[in-house]
């Protein structure tokens, strides 16, 4: 089937805006774009904000994306992009199909519903973020030529490379909402330049942005993949354009065998899932155990829509049947992969707990900044807030470097690893994942057990070792 005209189209953006407010969506005025191949391609790389800063890895997503499209890889480009941003910006890719094209515009709507409505996008500032991010690219284009290309990348990279980094400070418990490793060093640093401040101050800007949207992958998704669903089957297409949604429809909310995540197939079976409990709940039939808050399902999923994000959206409310529906498991760490839970009776709280841990900021660890004394204030302290998930070493050695571009002094990390330590001070007792410290002071790497002599001459040095050892051995 040809393409839309520009005229069928915009009737049908007018028509599906039309029933997207009948059926309660509220949204930010929407513009949408017609964008070639190679200008999608381009957008995705620079995540749909085209004024933005020069760094290298807006290139190396481009090529990634380029190759993978043209030697197959992936059958097609995304077909839409859209901007958290008011007006709502989206992209519609130049040589989709009619039905592509209807599903997209209604698919649209809703992620702008979601971007207006939901709580964590309160803050990001959609009327000026445009601005903000072509702001930013002239202010990186001006430190460029005063310190050079090669600082300024060196300093980019590192930023990004730390921004994902969830950070809790001495005394306290858990991740400080807002609080990263680039704030902390931000703040904490007496060697850092203003040059390197005003790049921290711009990637940790530019990342608030994002992290909403990092926070909600698969509400945002699901929400919008509910909401297309239920626009275009309100619209009365004719049977050949009805049969065609079908069939493209199922490549969005597919499920995928066997564990596999698709974010549209969770986050579409769960709303559809919580709509029909609680219209279930609303007739009055009330199973064994329920309550009822007085909503009817419809209500429910706006205000779940709104106050929630992945991790307590999962935890909340995915029930058994979604569960089952997307065919959730949990997989053991070997590296043959192995089911250890499925969802059933048995296993869905299991498989549940992990999955929450997943999504959003959690697949990120914690690292909590340890208070030193006398010389090592000087160094950079942190102990990884072990949750049974260890850490990739590659990535652990390349963060210390990152953090050693704006420190400028050793860094140390404790963390645990696989091999057993005895404990001293005492005990024969032995860590099945034992403690172990890195460090990288700007030229190599080390790494070391906590194992130390009872009998050391440095009683100072003991002193600040036993502290280090009752941390790790007592979490």
């Amino acid at each position: 089937m040809k393409e839309f005209t520009h005229k069928e189209l915009r009737y049908w953006i007018d028509r599906i805006e039309e029933r997207a407010r009948d059926v309660g969506l509220d949204f930010y005025p929407q513009e949408f774009n017609i964008v070639s191949q190679e200008r999608s391609t381009e957008l995705l790389a620079c995540t749909g904000v085209v004024d933005r800063y020069t760094h290298w890895s807006t290139g190396k997503a481009y090529d990634r994306f380029e190759t993978l499209y043209k030697y197959g890889v992936i059958s097609h480009l995304p077909y839409e992009l859209v901007i958290n941003s008011n007006p709502c910006q989206a992209y519609l890719l130049e040589g989709n199909s009619p039905i592509i094209q209807i599903l997209v515009i209604a698919h649209v709507y809703a992620h702008n519903d979601f971007f207006k409505n939901n709580f964590l996008f309160s803050a990001t500032s959609p009327e000026e973020v445009l601005d903000l991010f072509s702001d930013h690219a002239g202010h990186i284009d001006r430190l460029i030529r005063r310190v050079g290309a090669k600082k300024v990348e060196t300093a980019l990279t590192a930023a990004h490379a730390l921004r994902n980094q969830r950070l809790s400070l001495p005394g306290s418990q858990g991740h400080q909402k807002g609080l990263n490793l680039l704030r902390y060093i931000l703040e904490v640093c007496p060697r850092i330049s203003r040059w390197e401040k005003d790049v921290l101050k711009i990637v940790d800007e530019e990342w608030e942005y994002f992290v909403p949207q990092l926070e909600t992958k698969i509400m945002n998704e699901g929400w919008a993949a509910y909401w297309h669903t239920q626009i275009v089957k309100s619209l009365d297409l004719p049977p050949g354009l009805m049969t065609d949604f079908i069939i493209e429809n199922s490549k969005v909310v597919f499920r995928i065998p066997q564990g596999g995540i698709n974010p549209y197939n969770i986050g579409f079976n769960m709303f559809s899932d919580i709509k029909e409990t609680w219209d279930r709940l609303s007739r009055g039939e009330l199973r064994q155990g329920e309550t009822w808050d007085g909503l009817d399902g419809t209500s429910k999923i706006f205000d779940i829509r709104a106050m929630n994000k992945d991790n307590t959206f999962i935890e909340t409310y995915l029930s058994l049947e979604a569960a089952r529906a997307s065919y959730l498991v949990k997989y053991d760490e070997s590296d043959e992969r192995e089911v250890v839970a499925v969802s059933d009776e048995e296993g869905f709280e299991e498989v549940k707990e992990t999955f929450s841990k997943q999504v959003g900021s959690r697949i990120f660890p914690i690292v909590r900044c340890v208070e030193a004394s006398g010389d090592r204030k000087r160094q950079l302290w942190q102990k990884h807030e072990f949750d049974g998930r260890k850490l990739d070493e590659e990535y652990l050695r390349k963060t210390l470097e990152h953090a050693y571009v704006f420190w400028k002094e050793p860094i140390y990390l404790e963390t645990r690893n696989d091999i057993p330590v005895g404990v001293p001070y005492g005990t024969s007792k032995e860590l099945p994942e034992a403690p172990y410290c890195y460090v990288f002071d700007g030229e190599k790497h080390s790494q070391f057990p906590i194992q130390f002599s009872r009998d050391s001459s440095n009683d100072e040095d003991m002193k600040i070792l036993a502290d280090f050892i009752r941390r790790l051995t007592n979490p």
